[in-house]
C-alpha cells in the first residue's frame, strides 16, 4: 500500500477479501489456499490482488509473480516468471 501511495497519492478506503480453505486443510495445514482482495481508493481507483499458494507438481518453477495496471488510457503488464 506504501508504494501505491508513493505513485498515485490516493489513500485505501475500503476492503473486502475472501479466501478459500481446502487443499491445505486436507493435508492439515490450517492455511488458505488462495485469498482474493480488492481494495477501493479515495480517486476511485480499485486494484485486486490474488494469492494462490497451491501449483502443479509439473508447474514450471517454485513462485510466478506479475502485475497488470489497467487504466483508461493504456495498461502495463510484468510476468516476473521469466526474471534473471
Amino acid at each position: 500500500m506504501d508504494l501505491i501511495y508513493h505513485y498515485y497519492k490516493s489513500k485505501p478506503v475500503s476492503l473486502t477479501a475472501v479466501g478459500q480453505k481446502k487443499r491445505l486443510v486436507r493435508d492439515g495445514i490450517n492455511a488458505y489456499d488462495a485469498v482474493q482482495v480488492r481494495v477501493d481508493f479515495d480517486n476511485g481507483m480499485s486494484i485486486n490482488f490474488h494469492n494462490n499458494w497451491i501449483t502443479p507438481s509439473d508447474f514450471e518453477g517454485p513462485v510466478n509473480q506479475g502485475h497488470e495496471i489497467v487504466g483508461t488510457d493504456g495498461k502495463v503488464e510484468s510476468d516476473q516468471q521469466y526474471r534473471g
